[in-house]
């Protein structure tokens, strides 16, 4: 049985708090879908004054953007500033990676240490799995 955590939830406020999915409208939608049940599901908001600087980490890290993430092809970019490419993602995954634990920090400090849940506690607080955006369906869109 999937198990979810501390991690899953500050990972779906990640993504919702983020540019969706091939910027398609439906995968925000489905992205707060899966945000609200899990906070449903924890007993926790991101509401508030209090969850301010934990809004702000997190966003920090949804925002980092890739040194390619503008670029629709970036072959000739990659042969001729490939090690730089690499540095900067390195250098843009620890950050992240900074963000994120910083946000797991001021999590505990919140709300305290939150046990695990199970798909079938998330599923009772709303989350819907046949809701997710099939990408077939938005091929087009893209």
């Amino acid at each position: 049985m999937i198990r979810y955590s501390l991690d899953d939830l500050l990972a779906a406020y990640t993504r919702a708090a983020g540019r969706p999915l091939y910027g398609l409208a439906a995968y925000k939608v489905w992205d707060e879908h899966v945000l609200e049940s899990m906070c449903r599901c924890f007993g926790v908001s991101f509401e508030g004054d209090i969850a301010a600087p934990l809004r702000a980490a997190l966003e920090r890290a949804a925002h980092v953007p890739h040194p390619l993430s503008e670029f629709l092809e970036a072959t000739l970019l990659i042969r001729r500033f490939e090690s730089a490419l690499d540095a900067l993602g390195a250098r843009r995954t620890a950050l992240v990676t900074l963000y994120r634990e910083h946000a797991r920090a001021l999590a505990i400090a919140q709300w305290g240490e939150l046990s695990e849940r199970t798909e079938d506690e998330l599923r009772a607080a709303g989350w819907d799995p046949a809701q997710e955006p099939k990408l077939d369906d938005y091929i087009d869109d893209i």
